[in-house]
């Protein structure tokens, strides 16, 4: 069963030209009728700059699309992206490679789908010269060899600035090879080869972020109840010192209460002292005499009675 059609994770349209004329393209329909998008028309627009670039060196690059609002699928906005590899033939002819996803697709994804299609040209274009000069016949001391002529897609490639993979293999004869060597069928076996990668790795990555998100909520939950623990505990500090400013306070209050029934307890002792002095003194006065208590401090001497005669 083919892949349920997504534009968050599978390639829209993609153009392969040679010198800013189209060699091959390749449409998801599905998907460009879902968005109603006019990708040959994006493309025409951007190739004049981005081949205008070129220094005849493999490079890559990528262009949002700005000219177009936003569409709402599956209840996202999606952008545009046109993601681009270039280089150059042993001829010198500019082979340029374009895609317009979506930009929620993996730029390394495209790119590497991209490179692996302008290698795949490369090689492509090396079998076809190979055959004219095979049926042309020995040129430069070379021997010709009419018949089978092989081609098998590299894995890799010193031209691509990335390592690329593939399983491909074709094979043609020398009678029929424009039918067999259709590179319309290499670059789309290409394109669904990298998708069904892509759509695999993308399932693992989902229940991987799924898990992340699951961990991520944990851990939000748990700084959110620290910061209401520490919330709590800053509570609890600020209550705790307010408490400790009152005993404070209660404490200073105590002692200057403490201080003030001292002095109060001074002052009657010393008022009972006086009133004590002061009524011993009138009582003592009583007998003694006042105001000098003269009659006990010095005593007059009692008269002697007179003596009768007989």
């Amino acid at each position: 069963m083919p892949p349920k059609e997504d534009v968050m994770k599978q390639l829209i349209y993609v153009t392969l030209t040679s010198n800013s004329t189209t060699l091959y393209t390749y449409d998801n329909a599905p998907l460009i009728n879902k968005l109603q998008v006019n990708c040959t028309e994006l493309i025409s627009q951007e190739l004049g700059l981005i081949n205008s670039m070129s220094d005849f060196k493999d490079e890559s690059g990528s262009i949002i699309i700005n000219n177009r609002k936003p569409v709402l699928v599956n209840g996202e906005y999606v952008n545009l992206v046109m993601y681009y590899v270039k280089g150059s033939l042993s001829n010198s002819d500019l082979i340029t490679v374009v895609a317009v996803v979506s930009d929620h697709v993996l730029k390394e994804f495209v790119l590497q789908t991209l490179w692996k299609i302008l290698v795949e040209f490369r090689k492509f274009r090396e079998v076809s010269v190979g055959e004219e000069q095979t049926q042309k016949g020995p040129e430069n001391g070379k021997v010709a060899k009419v018949g089978n002529v092989a081609y098998s897609p590299s894995q890799s490639s010193p031209s691509s600035p990335i390592s690329l993979h593939t399983s491909l293999n074709f094979s043609a004869s020398g009678q029929d090879s424009s039918s067999v060597l259709s590179f319309k069928k290499i670059m789309t076996s290409i394109i669904k080869k990298e998708e069904s990668k892509y759509l695999h790795y993308g399932a693992t990555y989902d229940a991987t972020f799924d898990e992340i998100e699951q961990v991520r909520n944990i851990m939000n939950k748990n700084i959110e109840r620290t910061i209401n623990r520490g919330e709590r505990i800053n509570l609890l500090v600020s209550k705790t010192s307010k408490l400790t400013n009152s005993s404070n306070s209660f404490r200073r209050r105590t002692v200057a209460l403490k201080r003030k029934m001292w002095w109060s307890n001074v002052k009657f002792i010393i008022l009972v002292g006086i009133l004590v002095v002061v009524m011993l003194y009138f009582l003592i006065g009583i007998e003694c005499g006042m105001p000098w208590y003269q009659n006990c401090l010095h005593p007059s001497k009692p008269e002697q009675p007179h003596q009768s005669s007989i």
